[in-house]
């Protein structure tokens, strides 16, 4: 009786366990690229759809800045759209404060917004310099056709002329907070000689 109940506590942690949200380090201007929508917003109102911790929660935002697709915004109008995410961060749910600014990216699907945990999500104020130029500029948009891979573990991607690489051992927080990855005369490079 004791080893059943010793075997239902290690299954039920296992189980609690493989019920987390995990996501791999990527580029800002890969999260960029692969998103459908880059905005700057601010967080009006949160709505859940149910009460369990399956149902999802609905932010509706005031669209500030519309990186991605650079839609007119209206002057006058409302420009509010509404963005949804998981209710919990084990699912990958996002978590918003109301009346804050954030930088918000993600998916479109059959006119329905959709972020997550592993999209690029983070208040405004928290961009470095070089990260709010390269939205403001056009660095990450203009350069899509660029890929940026990283060296993790023994694992490291050959050089590519349309790839910039970040190597084993680099300090990858450089790189996203201050670089970029760009078109040159002989292919892809990084923008600038910062973290090189």
């Amino acid at each position: 009786m004791r080893g059943v109940l010793v075997l239902f506590v290690v299954l039920a942690c296992v189980y609690r366990y493989t019920e987390a949200c995990s996501c791999l380090p990527q580029h800002p201007q890969v999260q960029f690229c692969g998103s459908d929508f880059v905005i700057k917003a601010r967080i009006l109102k949160r709505t859940r759809t149910g009460p369990t911790q399956r149902d999802e929660v609905i932010y509706t935002v005031k669209i500030l800045k519309d990186y991605k697709n650079h839609r007119r915004l209206s002057l006058y109008g409302p420009n509010t759209q509404e963005i949804s995410t998981a209710a919990n961060s084990a699912l990958c749910g996002s978590f918003f404060e109301i009346d804050k600014e954030y930088l918000i990216s993600g998916s479109i699907s059959n006119g329905k917004w959709r972020t997550n945990l592993c999209s690029w999500n983070v208040q405004f104020p928290s961009l470095t310099p070089y990260q709010r130029d390269a939205l403001k500029f056009g660095y990450y948009k203009k350069n899509c056709r660029c890929e940026i891979q990283q060296c993790f573990g023994n694992s490291c991607p050959p050089a590519a002329p349309n790839t910039c690489v970040i190597k084993k051992g680099a300090n990858f927080t450089c790189f996203y907070q201050q670089n970029s990855c760009s078109r040159q005369s002989y292919g892809c490079g990084w923008r600038t000689k910062a973290c090189l």
